[in-house]
């Protein structure tokens, strides 16, 4: 390249810098500034909303369990949950390698679930 397309180059992208720069609203209204909204809700507004928003979703339902618990094995959160086993190996599954959740092996046949301690927020927030 010769320096001539370079300086080329560099003083397409200079301009470009600028008209991204000198944009002006449509209509020429200059826009406000809103200030930041301020919302009042506590923490057990926020779970309502959760749980009205959430509330058949699996995941989150296990979460709710787990959050309530050390740790519990398949068929207690199956039990707490309202599935079969065999459908939520494929939840906890999901979970684990999102990083949501913990497995630990029990013996040669059992597994542990538990809430990973990245996310223990979520216990404060589920309580």
């Amino acid at each position: 390249m010769s320096p001539k397309s370079l300086s080329r180059s560099s003083t397409s992208a200079g301009k470009e810098e600028e008209n991204t720069k000198t944009l002006k609203p449509i209509n020429g209204v200059p826009i406000q500034q809103q200030p930041p909204l301020k919302f009042d809700v506590g923490t057990p507004e926020i779970m309502e909303l959760f749980e009205t928003l959430f509330r058949n979703d699996i995941k989150f339902r296990i979460l709710s369990v787990l959050s309530n618990r050390e740790g519990a094995c398949l068929r207690e959160i199956a039990r707490n949950v309202g599935i079969s086993h065999k459908n939520l190996v494929k939840y906890l599954d999901t979970l684990s390698q999102k990083g949501i959740i913990e497995v630990y092996p029990v013996g040669i046949r059992y597994k542990v679930y538990r809430l990973s301690p990245k996310y223990d927020f979520v216990r404060q927030v589920l309580k």
